[in-house]
């Protein structure tokens, strides 16, 4: 009787490596680099959670992440791109201590403490580490080797697609991990604003935000944005897009690259297309409000030959045509798969293809919140 008040612990799937990685010929970054790469794929591709592999994968993971950041632009940089996510930070701090680096987890740890630590202490924190990281590779991979398995190199990829298949707890939690990445994806303003925009100016397939160039509007260094467009003859094209003027510009082409007049501003806003980003801002309020994101990888799941993985952007429609009632939502789509409109109405949602007119997918109003719980249910939403 005792024994059923305890839980059985967890199997955790063990770390296996190409044994290429520990030859005498090997880089030092070899094996930690493989298990980076194991976590990687174990996560993005399996959709195995941290508490489904060897405690050791996502500390290693994490410890190497804060050398490589360090390594590259100083603590200022970890803790930009890190955004101090308290996951994170224990990872790596375990990783750290249990490799035995414990000058490098005590950098860790100071800036854990003071996380909004000046130039100068963050400056000197890097003294620090920089006096105690040249040992890292040896002393991880010292920590790493006698807890991973090692596998010849010409069985490895298949023992590694074998460990990626998704089984059924797995496969659902990927597909809803796509569809809080379709969510993400219709809140993001800059997305939304762009993709809008192409479509008003071109009646084109949105393909992206690439980085682009700099330019100076009245004294104001801007980014200009190459915006790539499938238009509706099928031709591909860059345009410029910037964020200027509380407003999402697309323009041919930037004909200078300071902006000085009036004159030239209003010849660069006449020879384009632009939207006010408050617009842009309310309907991504209204898309996350609703999670039209979610809704539409729904209808995408009851697709055939279509998913969440297609689509590059989404946006709720600014549709001025009054006598139409609803929610529309553009998708694009990658490649060839074309553009599809999800319209919801008072009873049902949709997606409709907009090449072709028709629905390829339909589902009733209720069932949707049916999903949805469910959706909120599995993910622990409250």
């Amino acid at each position: 009787m005792l024994r059923n008040l305890f839980k059985s612990r967890q199997t955790r799937h063990e770390i296996f490596v190409p044994a290429s990685v520990l030859a005498q010929d090997a880089k030092e970054y070899a094996l930690v680099g493989s298990v980076v790469s194991w976590v990687n794929a174990a996560r993005d591709q399996g959709a195995y959670s941290a508490d489904e592999i060897a405690e050791e994968a996502p500390q290693a993971y994490n410890a190497d992440y804060y050398y490589a950041q360090v390594c590259n632009g100083g603590h200022s940089q970890f803790r930009h791109n890190s955004q101090m996510d308290p996951m994170t930070l224990a990872y790596a701090q375990n990783g750290l201590k249990n490799a035995g680096l414990t000058e490098l987890a005590s950098c860790l740890d100071a800036l854990i403490e003071t996380p909004e630590m000046e130039s100068a202490a963050l400056e000197a924190l890097d003294s620090r580490f920089f006096a105690a990281y040249s040992d890292y590779h040896t002393r991880i991979n010292a920590w790493l080797q006698p807890r991973v398995q090692v596998v010849p190199d010409g069985k490895y990829p298949a023992k590694l697609e074998q460990f990626l298949k998704l089984d059924g707890a797995r496969g659902q939690r990927f597909r809803d991990r796509e569809a809080l990445g379709l969510q993400a994806k219709i809140e993001n303003a800059q997305l939304a604003g762009y993709a809008q925009v192409a479509y008003e100016m071109t009646g084109g397939q949105f393909l992206g935000v690439r980085p682009g160039s700099f330019a100076t509007v009245f004294g104001q260094q801007t980014v200009i944005w190459g915006i790539p467009v499938r238009t509706e003859q099928g031709e591909d094209a860059v345009f410029n897009g910037m964020d200027v003027a509380e407003r999402f510009l697309l323009v041919p082409k930037m004909p200078k690259e300071t902006v000085e007049t009036e004159e030239q501003f209003l010849a660069l806003f006449n020879s384009g297309h632009n939207l006010k980003k408050e617009v842009i801002d309310q309907n991504c309020e209204l898309a996350r409000n609703e999670r039209l994101g979610l809704i539409a990888a729904l209808l995408l799941e009851t697709a055939s030959d279509l998913s969440s993985q297609d689509v590059v952007a989404l946006h709720l429609m600014i549709d001025k045509n009054l006598e139409r009632k609803g929610r529309y939502v553009m998708i694009h789509c990658k490649g060839s798969r074309g553009n599809f409109i999800l319209r919801i109405d008072d009873t049902r949602s949709m997606l409709v293809s907009l090449e072709e007119q028709t629905a390829i997918a339909v589902l009733s109003n209720r069932d949707v919140q049916k999903a949805l719980r469910q959706f909120d249910a599995r993910n622990r939403v409250h």
